[in-house]
């Protein structure tokens, strides 16, 4: 699709990450430093993005040390957060440490966008350009993300 607001470029982020280098970081990683690695690698060929926006299972749990719960994560260089459901928000919070938690919905059984949810609270913390990692994004995702109601450039990675 030709779209001012996206582009499609190559991606700077390996689609696996590497294996610790120590048995001591495999205990005890860095969750925020991977976080900031990741988000300063899509920088460094996105350009000027404000945030990363990943949701594939894989790359949240490698960035966050959590295996379930969280459907989104977004990365930026001073703000971490991802969205969780509610039956799993107290055992996330307890895993990803230095991530802010947040939940869609006032109670479990509402509907919610999650999508335009994201948008807002991206909207609220003043972000306003984005790398979406499409990798697990579903059709319906696609095609809200491209809705450009509040981001004024949005461009999707392309894996290597």
């Amino acid at each position: 699709m030709n779209s001012p607001f996206f582009s499609q470029q190559q991606s700077a982020l390996k689609p696996h990450p590497r294996p610790p280098k120590t048995a001591d970081d495999a205990k005890h990683p860095d969750f925020v430093k991977r976080r900031r690695q990741a988000f300063e690698a899509a920088r460094q060929t996105h350009g000027s993005i404000d945030s990363l926006i990943l949701c594939d299972p894989l790359d949240i749990q490698y960035l966050t040390g959590t295996s379930h719960g969280i459907s989104w994560l977004v990365v930026g260089s001073n703000t971490q957060f991802a969205i969780s459901r509610h039956m799993l928000v107290s055992e996330v919070r307890d895993e990803a440490v230095n991530c802010d938690i947040l939940l869609a919905s006032t109670t479990s059984t509402e509907r919610v966008l999650l999508e335009q949810f994201i948008m807002r609270e991206l909207q609220n913390r003043g972000l306003n350009t984005a790398a979406i990692d499409p990798a697990r994004l579903t059709a319906q995702s696609y095609i809200q993300l491209q809705k450009p109601l509040i981001l004024h450039n949005v461009c999707f990675l392309v894996s290597l």
